[in-house]
């Protein structure tokens, strides 16, 4: 199935998943106080969300990955934009993967697991082995995905690049190439107009 792609719907879900925040901080009193669900259903209005999947756990870029964009948690926080971070892998490899890499003990979202790759087929990133690619969907209020990138399995995604996507589509104009927030949007009237006077 083809990745999704911008104006396409994110499928729905509730996924089981090994809850955000420091472990050793958790109130725990048994193994089942670690894991929490994630669902699609009853979003606050105006609620953004950063769907974001990767190959396996106990690998080498995806923990870089996910320490990327828990660097950058309050700044989509502030934009009212959750994570939903997705693989196949189980909630009880999370907890060990978390366990036992120093990136990602203090990973402010939780790590969802989807074992029956239902919801990761319908958003077609389960690839040819049978695992996640390395894709991230910035998916708007109405559940209309507005970015999408899959990137290869041997690079990292750029987290500052996605919190600067979320900027643009939230600026509610049109933006330039490398538009930065406080930088103007593209006036549209103003560029056609130059386009007829130049053609006159």
């Amino acid at each position: 199935m083809a990745v999704l792609t911008i104006g396409d719907e994110f499928p729905e879900y509730d996924f089981k998943a090994l809850a955000g925040g420091v472990l050793s901080e958790l109130p725990v009193s048994s193994e089942e106080d670690y894991f929490t669900r994630v669902s699609s259903a009853g979003l606050e209005p105006g609620q953004w969300r950063l769907i974001l999947t990767w190959p396996k756990d106990f690998t080498f870029i995806c923990p870089t990955e996910l320490a990327g964009i828990a660097g950058v948690y309050e700044e989509l926080q502030e934009r009212h934009c959750d994570v939903v971070a997705v693989n196949t892998d189980s909630e009880y490899v999370h907890l060990a993967w978390r366990s036992k890499d120093e990136l990602l003990r203090d990973i402010p979202f939780p790590l969802c697991t989807d074992p029956t790759h239902e919801v990761l087929k319908q958003a077609g990133v389960i690839n040819r082995e049978g695992f996640c690619d390395r894709a991230s969907f910035l998916v708007d209020p109405d559940n209309k995905i507005q970015f999408v990138t899959v990137d290869a399995g041997s690079v990292g995604r750029n987290a500052d690049e996605i919190v600067r996507q979320l900027d643009a589509l939230q600026s509610g104009g049109l933006t330039t190439c490398g538009w930065h927030p406080g930088e103007p949007t593209l006036d549209v009237f103003k560029a056609a107009t130059n386009l007829v006077s130049l053609s006159l």
